[in-house]
């Protein structure tokens, strides 16, 4: 046995309602699950086709904080293309798309309670599995063991 992906990642949200609508009618993901038991929601958005959802958690139901990184990276094969759509929208990104270093182009983008998403090419169009994969995206650049860093050994830092 071994776990095989990743299904839900949560971020925490002032308002669920307002956070859906966000979701879907600027980002525009799709509502997964909508479930209420009792005082507590079960809210999962994602975007279309995905098979990883994100949990809408209510801060006032969890005690937790909003905002800041969410540390979920989203994928698009046209960076650009969605930046504009989605800022069409009334997305308000942080970061206009720009070529990173190490290939992938990235956008930034903010949900009405801060919390942030980064937006990328996945390297350059090309989809990452493992190690190999990388360093082909990279150019051939490796990856540096002593750092675990695949930049430090491809360029000037």
């Amino acid at each position: 046995m071994a776990i095989e992906t990743i299904e839900m990642a949560t971020v925490t949200v002032n308002d669920q309602d307002a956070a859906l609508d966000f979701y879907v009618n600027k980002a525009g993901f799709e509502k997964r699950i909508d479930n209420a038991f009792g005082p507590m929601r079960f809210l999962v958005v994602a975007p279309k086709g995905s098979r990883t959802g994100i949990v809408l958690q209510s801060a006032q139901a969890n005690r937790k904080p909003t905002g800041g990184s969410t540390g979920i990276v989203l994928g698009s094969s046209d960076v650009e293309g969605t930046y504009q759509e989605m800022s069409g929208r009334g997305v308000i990104f942080t970061q206009a798309p720009v070529k990173q270093p190490w290939g992938a182009m990235e956008a930034v983008f903010s949900d009405p309670d801060g919390n942030t998403y980064s937006l990328t090419s996945q390297w350059g169009g090309k989809r990452i599995r493992n190690e190999r994969d990388l360093s082909n995206a990279m150019g051939g650049c490796h990856l540096n063991r002593k750092t675990g860093h695949p930049w430090h050994s491809c360029m000037d830092i």
